[in-house]
């Protein structure tokens, strides 16, 4: 499994988004490779290998050129296209970041279709993983809390120091400010002492735009890789921070 760390990366996510050029090019050569654009590929440096990683997210490409072609951002293709990511990368990261032979009561807050908690899961059996949304209808999710954090702000007063993790995937992006600061400071009372916060964001602008696009909102608050900074993470210490392809991962430990 290669992980591209972004600042070492000939071709990263952002570069190739921004392509109209070489994205159909990059999805015409996943179908049916040819010379033309072998060479193509070649002159932006991405060999065989770095074809196979984009290969396992590419409804995320599809997702990308059909919003330039259409101006028509396509939600369910979207998600289809991180579903794949989580798939292909996910298990690896928490690998990386040695998540690994844990026996931890586990929260996946705002958990959509639950794939990072279900792969938490499969790499720590001896682990609890608890999803948390207000929507569940993914009947394969045990331990699920249907919550509408947003309605029900004192939710988590059930929970206090009760998880030894909690997995924030993709959802800080989405938020205002306010709710960005309350998602964090609950996280942070639902935790034992040494808790660990794990946020996953998608860390370059192209998140942001399609966000923006899906809300018709340019001005939506939108966290990535350096706004991640400007959140206040009072009473935590990063100890870990690493990317997969374009997706920034913080680990946080409570103090």
């Amino acid at each position: 499994m290669q992980v591209f760390k972004q600042k070492n990366s000939t071709m990263n996510f952002k570069q190739l988004a921004d392509s109209i050029y070489l994205i159909p090019v990059l999805l015409d050569h996943f179908s049916k490779p040819t010379d033309i654009t072998t060479a193509i590929l070649k002159e932006y440096d991405i060999n065989e290998r770095k074809v196979e990683e984009f290969r396992k997210v590419k409804s995320l490409l599809t997702y990308h050129l059909n919003t330039v072609r259409n101006w028509q951002p396509d939600y369910p293709l979207l998600r289809q296209g991180l579903s794949e990511y989580f798939d292909a990368y996910m298990k690896h990261t928490f690998k990386n970041i040695g998540f690994t032979n844990k026996e931890w009561e586990v929260l996946d807050y705002g958990c959509g279709s639950g794939k990072y908690g279900l792969q938490f899961h499969e790499l720590n059996p001896q682990s609890h993983v608890y999803f948390l949304d207000r929507d569940h209808d993914q009947g394969y999710l045990v331990n699920y809390i249907r919550c509408d954090f947003e309605k029900q702000p004192m939710w988590y007063m059930g929970y206090l120091k009760r998880f030894d993790c909690v997995i924030m995937s993709e959802l800080l992006h989405c938020k205002d400010f306010v709710t960005q600061q309350y998602l964090i400071t609950s996280a942070y009372e639902i935790l034992a002492p040494k808790g660990k916060l794990v946020v996953i964001e998608n860390a370059d602008y192209c998140m942001a735009y399609r966000i923006a696009r899906l809300k018709d909102n340019t001005n939506i608050n939108i966290v990535h890789a350096d706004l991640l900074k400007t959140l206040t993470f009072d009473f935590f210490n990063q100890i870990d921070q690493t990317q997969v392809l374009n997706h920034n991962i913080v680990v946080y430990e409570k103090i």
